[in-house]
């Protein structure tokens, strides 16, 4: 008989900070896109959504697709915007699909490699 079996106990974080389901982190699509959008062209180091940027920042270093260096401050910036692009290119997005902001597909995709569930 086997004892002990389960899922291991992943600390869940939305990208408001509540917590997700199925014992996986939640990601929110719109949140990560207006982190892009807002992130990117403020001052350096803006964040407006922290704690979902660094879970796809997490998941962007494990494709090997962004420098740790830039992987913990929870700003969607240029690198990760540049980042992303690769991801979504990876994928076969092209054109303005493959411009470095989330949607909800490749996030979605980045998500299921990566141990994390994407919601709207």
């Amino acid at each position: 008989m086997i004892r002990g079996f389960g899922r291991p106990n992943y600390k869940t974080v939305s990208a408001r900070g509540g917590a997700g389901s199925a014992g996986l982190p939640t990601v929110s699509a719109a949140a990560v896109a207006s982190a892009a959008r807002k992130d990117a062209p403020g001052p350096q180091g803006a964040t407006s959504h922290p704690a979902a940027v660094r879970i796809v920042e997490a998941a962007l270093v494990a494709e090997g697709l962004l420098s740790p260096a830039f992987a913990k401050d929870g700003s969607f910036g240029t690198v990760t915007i540049k980042a992303y692009a690769q991801w979504q290119r990876k994928l076969g997005f092209t054109g303005a699909d493959a411009d470095g902001i989330p949607g909800k597909e490749s996030l979605t995709k980045l998500g299921l490699r990566h141990g994390f569930k994407v919601v709207a």
